[in-house]
């Protein structure tokens, strides 16, 4: 009877034991997942804070921006060779 206590009791400490380390593992991964979303979202020199269609809009009116200049530059250069090359 003696020995089924104790191994009773040895099982209820390993129990314990492995719950305990779960719960601080579980602890130690939601600090670190805290972290990182403070870290993607509240970091304001970080990229990624910004919202996904934010920085899709952002990078449309780049591209427009790029296409207008080239648009222009493409506009000058026409004028340029009409004027001096063409006679």
């Amino acid at each position: 009877m003696e020995t089924a206590l104790i191994i009773a009791d040895i099982l209820s400490a390993v129990a314990v034991a492995l719950m305990l380390f779960v719960l601080k593992t579980n602890i130690k991964h939601e600090k670190r997942i805290q972290r990182m979303e403070n870290d993607l979202y509240l970091n304001p020199g970080n990229p990624t804070s910004m919202p996904l269609t934010q920085q899709v809009f952002n990078l449309q009116k780049d591209v427009s921006s790029i296409k207008e200049s080239i648009g222009k530059l493409n506009d000058m250069m026409t004028h340029f060779y009409n004027s001096n090359f063409k006679k």
